[in-house]
């Protein structure tokens, strides 16, 4: 008798205990899932980068999803933190080829250093000259590699007889032989590059150091070589998430 009078307030208190602990569970499964939900609504403005669509029609920014409350992880399975890149919204999709697509949200590591860029090919971030303030000020291209500019065209001859060249892009429909991409090289980025910054009346040294890209040109259905200063570059692509 003692025993069962001593069990039965026990009982009925590890039963209270019990459905506490499964309310309180219960209620914080409720208010997680109702801060997912209006997590959902939540958008941050990034910066965007063009990838092919007109520059013009691009706005500075542009919102996405919050990456406080997303996790990422990288393409071996490794969360990544937010907070040690700058995020890009990409408008366009002249960087499908590789794996980057019109309103991705893309991942620079922040403090980039041109000895960073030793690796290619390689998708990067840069900047564009003199555009206005209330349209894009980013663009997305495939870095192949980096020179002096006098010697560009060896680069460029180079790229185009190299195995990664031939994998990823001379596999690719829209891709119209190395006669074509060479004219165009020569007539279209080649002569335009030195008038615009080695020929001009203040020519600096630091652009005399290239990045040679490749682009999609969503317009034309073509893929062609284009050369920045390294000074516009901001940083490697290391992921790209579609949201």
């Amino acid at each position: 008798m003692i025993i069962a009078n001593f069990l039965l307030p026990t009982i009925i208190s590890g039963c209270g205990i019990v459905l506490t602990a499964a309310y309180a569970i219960n209620r914080n499964s409720k208010d997680r899932n109702k801060m997912r939900e209006e997590l959902k609504d939540r958008q941050y403005p990034y910066f965007t980068a063009s990838a092919g669509t007109p520059s013009r029609a691009i706005p500075a920014k542009e919102l996405s999803i919050v990456t406080k409350y997303t996790q990422f992880k990288n393409s071996e399975g490794a969360v990544i933190n937010p907070n040690d890149y700058i995020q890009f919204v990409v408008k366009g999709e002249s960087m499908q080829f590789c794996g980057i697509n019109h309103n991705d949200l893309i991942f620079v590591k922040k403090g980039f250093k041109l000895d960073d860029l030793n690796s290619f090919p390689v998708p990067i971030v840069l900047h564009r000259d003199n555009a206005f303030a209330n349209e894009t000020q980013y663009k997305v291209r495939r870095a192949w590699g980096l020179c002096k500019f006098e010697v560009c065209e060896e680069l460029v001859k180079k790229i185009l007889a190299s195995n990664e060249f031939r994998e990823k892009i001379a596999t690719i429909s829209f891709f119209d032989g190395e006669k074509a991409m060479l004219d165009d090289f020569y007539v279209e980025r080649f002569e335009v590059y030195k008038k615009k910054y080695i020929d001009c009346e203040c020519p600096s040294e630091i652009n005399k150091t290239v990045v040679v890209s490749t682009t999609f040109h969503t317009d034309t259905k073509k893929i062609r070589f284009s050369l920045h200063p390294t000074s516009q570059v901001v940083g490697i692509v290391s992921d790209s998430f579609s949201v």
